[in-house]
């Protein structure tokens, strides 16, 4: 199990390069997909952007897989307006 979990933090703190040159957040009930690359070529990452939120509509989600181990990683961002001051209104920045 030690070496899995070394092997883990070797590869969650190895620099990822994403394939292509966009990058663009989904639209709100979408997902996009995009590859990514270790610079050595050694492993090969996805990351899921998804804004498909069932019970939080404003949730905004990214999840990274490992194609060796799988699932490494999964962040869920949601929140409440915030006041903009320049503005002077509430904004929601996703």
């Amino acid at each position: 199990m030690e070496n899995r979990e070394l092997y883990f933090e070797d590869l969650f703190n190895i620099l990822k390069n994403i394939m292509g040159t966009e990058f663009n957040l989904p639209t709100f009930g979408s997902a996009t997909r995009y590859k990514m690359i270790a610079p050595d070529n050694q492993e090969n990452f996805e990351m899921i952007i998804n804004r498909k939120g069932h019970i939080r509509k404003d949730n905004l989600t990214y999840i990274m897989f490992s194609k060796k181990i799988g699932q490494m990683i999964r962040l869920d961002v949601s929140g409440s307006a915030h006041f903009d001051a320049i503005e002077g209104t509430n904004t929601t920045y996703f």
